[in-house]
């Protein structure tokens, strides 16, 4: 029985001298692990800029505030820009918007869109010069749009609009 376990002990120990010598030599590498997350953003929601109606041909100053909301992705920078309308006074030339008669097209009442309520910066489509910019949270963030009607004496009873395209550079 002796023998037996001695022979044993000695398969037992040539066995894994010869496993061990089959793995006695390695390799090694690198897997790399990537992932991107690109930005987007999308306008949530806009509230329109809704002027008070006048009663007479004379125009008041008018204010209305209106906004966009933004959702961009967190840490995702973001410029949004307002063009100038469909009606602008001057092509190009952002701060002379103009609503159109509903009925008489050819008419119109002049407005400007600001940035903040005291009219000190008008709102633009040229990145960073006259948008307004921030970083995305990956929820939605309000924006006010501060509409000014100026005083007018030159329209005609009718119903005016415009239609502002709203661009978000990111």
């Amino acid at each position: 029985m002796r023998n037996f376990a001695s022979l044993a002990a000695l398969a037992a120990a040539a066995l894994a001298l010869g496993l061990s010598s089959a793995h006695a030599q390695t390799a090694s590498g690198n897997l790399s692990i990537t992932f991107n997350l690109g930005a987007s953003c999308t306008t949530a929601q806009v509230t329109p800029v809704t002027f008070p109606g006048a009663a007479t041909g004379t125009i008041a100053a008018e204010t209305a505030t209106g906004s966009i909301s933004v959702n961009c992705t967190s840490g995702a920078l973001y410029n949004v820009g307002l063009d100038a309308g469909l009606h602008p006074s001057t092509a190009g030339n952002t701060s002379t918007r103009r609503m159109a008669g509903t009925v008489n097209t050819t008419k119109y009442v002049t407005y400007d869109l600001w940035q903040d309520s005291g009219d000190s910066t008008h709102w633009g489509n040229t990145p960073p010069t006259d948008t307004v910019g921030g970083t995305g949270t990956g929820s939605a963030q309000t924006i006010s749009v501060y509409g000014k009607i100026p005083a007018q004496t030159e329209a005609t009873a009718d119903a005016y609009a415009d239609t502002v395209g709203i661009t978000v550079y990111f």
